[in-house]
């Protein structure tokens, strides 16, 4: 399984990496690149609810990021203690370089912590599939989503920062997180709300 993902981590890496794409990667992995899209999903959370549920929608959105970036930096980074892939010599890992100015704007500038699993990838699964349930889209709405969280989960190990295997089980990790938010809402919080 780990020979697996070494040898995935190079496919993405370093096989289809390309210096065109260096830019669009690092902005999937950026601090404030998606602070338009949070924008426009608290909108339509308040647009699709009335105040009182899009604000606890608002504030559950908020709880699952904070869940998600505290339960994968603080417990299970230290308990795996994985490296990530560019602190492996024989990885070779291919890392784009990233201008002073954007070292300023973007969260990946060389981390020494510990890789599995990706934060990025379950703190973006765990804010996007909750709102797709609150705001209760379907299809294509739903897909587009899930697909801005997958190509950022892709970015880290383009970028070199993670293994495949982190990305996945960050990604299930924040589904989880959202999933479980997402039901305490529908069975206790929301029917309090509207009575």
């Amino acid at each position: 399984m780990l020979q697996l993902d070494a040898a995935l981590f190079k496919l993405i890496n370093q096989t289809l990496s390309a210096e065109w794409m260096d830019g669009w990667m690092i902005f999937c992995s950026s601090q404030f690149g998606w602070l338009p899209l949070y924008g426009l999903l608290i909108y339509l959370l308040f647009r699709h609810q009335s105040w009182k549920p899009g604000a606890v929608s608002v504030l559950l959105l908020v709880a699952a990021f904070g869940i998600s970036d505290s339960f994968t930096s603080r417990v299970v980074k230290p308990y795996f203690q994985r490296q990530r892939p560019y602190m492996v010599e024989s990885n070779l890992a291919r890392l784009p370089e990233i201008s002073a100015e954007e070292k300023s704007r973007f969260i990946q500038d060389n981390r020494t912590n510990y890789g599995f699993v990706s934060s990025h990838a379950s703190n973006f699964f765990a804010v996007m599939l909750l709102s797709s349930l609150l705001l209760n889209l379907k299809g294509y709405r739903k897909f587009i989503l899930l697909l801005i969280a997958s190509l950022v989960a892709y970015s880290r190990v383009y970028l070199g920062k993670h293994y495949p295997l982190d990305v996945v089980c960050g990604g299930l990790l924040g589904c989880l997180i959202a999933i479980g938010l997402f039901v305490l809402y529908r069975r206790w919080i929301l029917p309090k709300l509207i009575h």
